[in-house]
């Protein structure tokens, strides 16, 4: 019987047309789950755009009402001689605060998409992208990941009753592939997640069906189950991810600041040594759930919580 020529390898060694048709249609997957989440960020910043509108338009009636209800102030701290937008009260209520806070959310947004763009660029030039990288198993010894990394490869390949981590320890190890990711950038070399980031990285990357039967807190993550789980991210990120108080720096909330430089570099760490075929210390069912993750990493972490005791 004749062999089918697109099955064969070409004279000079290169893939099969089979394996390239493969290898395309897993990049058009992907594509699609970035374009789908492109499309939920769009949809976010219509509506951040609409609401930030309506500010506005509420804002300009009240100023044109203002002479017959003289409730405008100016609420500046004492000894403070500079005058900002989010200064202005008007009937009680800090107007200007609130469309200050509408337009950064607004940005925020903006980032996100661009930083979605920059990585479906990528995609499409088949560069690895290294946030995809860090819940893998082919790296350097296990003993020179993060203290967080060491934490997800127990949390997804252990048993619960195996992996000795507390439900918030757990929560804040399976968010750890995704902090940078869903992390904006601020001023030069830092990437930054507020609390508000940190629950919806929980709800909306972390939480599955399966995971929540045991975990209930993942859906609706309270304000101290958010808070004890940017501790533990604090305390197990060691140098890279660093937790900043809001009574300390006087924001509105708690941060994870993440050392932009550190993160690439302990990424490039890991991407050098996939790519030269090294591995860490582990167990068989360690590489095989990590090598899904460099694929699918959402598919594996669902993978993951389906047999991980849940």
């Amino acid at each position: 019987m004749a062999s089918d020529p697109q099955n064969e390898v070409t004279d000079d060694g290169a893939p099969t047309v089979a394996h390239l048709a493969d290898a395309v249609g897993r990049l058009r997957e992907r594509l699609d789950r970035q374009e789908a989440t492109i499309g939920r960020l769009v949809a976010d910043l219509d509506a951040e755009r609409g609401r930030r509108q309506g500010y506005e338009r509420r804002l300009a009636e009240l100023d044109r009402d203002h002479q017959s209800r003289p409730a405008v102030e100016l609420r500046v701290d004492e000894g403070d001689t500079g005058r900002e937008i989010g200064d202005v009260w008007i009937c009680g209520l800090p107007v200007g605060k609130l469309a200050e806070n509408t337009k950064d959310r607004t940005r925020d947004l903006q980032t996100s998409i661009e930083t979605l763009a920059e990585r479906l660029e990528r995609v499409e030039r088949g560069e690895v992208d290294p946030n995809e990288l860090v819940a893998q198993s082919s790296g350097p010894d296990r003993s020179e990941l993060l203290s967080l990394h060491r934490h997800y490869l127990r949390a997804t390949t252990l048993e619960a009753h195996d992996h000795d981590l507390t439900s918030n320890q757990e929560i804040a190890a399976r968010s750890f592939p995704f902090l940078a990711d869903q992390a904006v950038p601020r001023g030069d070399g830092e990437l930054v997640l507020t609390s508000p980031n940190v629950r919806d990285v929980i709800e909306r990357k972390v939480a599955t069906p399966a995971l929540a039967r045991r975990l209930p807190e993942v859906e609706s993550p309270s304000r101290e189950t958010v808070a004890r789980v940017m501790e533990f991210i604090d305390r197990f990120g060691t140098h890279i991810f660093e937790l900043q108080r809001a009574k300390h720096t006087g924001r509105n909330t708690n941060e994870i600041v993440i050392d932009r430089g550190d993160w690439l570099a302990y990424t490039e760490t890991l991407t050098d040594a996939a790519q030269s075929g090294t591995h860490t210390t582990g167990d068989d069912s360690d590489r095989t759930e990590m090598e899904t993750a460099l694929d699918h990493p959402e598919d594996a972490t669902r993978t993951s919580s389906d047999g991980g005791g849940m």
